[in-house]
């Protein structure tokens, strides 16, 4: 009995390392062991400790998930990511994160969770803005440099000039 309660505390733990949770117990009923916590209720919160939804309700017994949708063929430059806390049946209940909805409500998720969420929409496209300028003026200078050498020399009719495509 001990060991399930062990194993539960640490799925909690690893839960509340990625986003923030507050964790209420339900009495078991009956006639349960002075060593028996119960059941959990699980809800998501806001940094404010403000309840977000119900991902486990330890007195209805039932269990919502997270549902993530992904978006980076509209603008590859500025991907969009919205997590909805949903039912069993996959119908939203409320949006955690919208990277698209710029209202505070709709950015109220708050961990490890929300900080991949951002290093995703914001910091990686303007990092590989850079590297895609980087390479250019590389490319460019390169080119520039080579056709001022070597590769202005003619063969006949035919130039010498490479090109570096990226």
């Amino acid at each position: 009995m001990i060991c399930m309660y062990d194993t539960r505390d640490n799925l909690v733990d690893q839960l509340s390392q990625l986003v923030n949770v507050k964790v209420s117990t339900v009495p078991s009923g009956g006639n349960p062991s002075a060593l028996a916590v119960g059941k959990y209720t699980i809800e998501l919160t806001d940094e404010n400790g403000n309840s977000l939804g119900t991902l486990v309700d330890g007195t209805n017994l039932s269990a919502n998930h997270l549902s993530t949708t992904i978006d980076n063929t509209t603008d590859p430059d500025s991907p969009s990511v919205k997590i909805d806390l949903a039912d069993g049946d996959g119908n939203s209940i409320t949006t955690l994160t919208d990277t698209t909805d710029t209202s505070s409500s709709a950015t109220s998720l708050y961990g490890k969770l929300q900080g991949l969420v951002d290093t995703y929409t914001n910091d990686f496209p303007s990092v590989l803005k850079s590297l895609d300028n980087l390479a250019n003026t590389l490319t460019t200078n390169f080119n520039a440099a080579y056709a001022g050498s070597a590769g202005s020399q003619s063969s006949g009719d035919n130039r010498i000039l490479y090109q570096c495509f990226i």
